[in-house]
């Protein structure tokens, strides 16, 4: 397909890195890419990124970590007020 200005869309296969729709609809930009990087989805890179079972699952701990600690200086500034 042609998008205006003369530009190509090239069609490329889905990538999910192991984490479920909800995970990533959720995350925060800046936490996705400590999983994935864009300058690991580089197009010129000649083989694709492959995200381990070990990085998910410490991807996902620090992720728990991150969200409690969210919810904790929430609740620290509702008790300030």
């Amino acid at each position: 397909a042609v998008a205006p200005g003369g530009f190509r869309y090239r069609a490329v296969p889905a990538a999910d890195y192991g984490l479920s729709t909800d995970e990533i609809l959720r995350t925060p930009d800046a936490d996705l890419n400590r999983l994935v990087s864009v300058k690991r989805l580089a197009p010129y890179r000649d083989r694709e990124f492959q995200v381990t079972a070990d990085r998910r699952k410490r991807w996902r701990r620090d992720q728990a970590a991150r969200e409690e600690a969210r919810v904790a200086e929430k609740e620290a500034a509702k008790r300030r007020r």
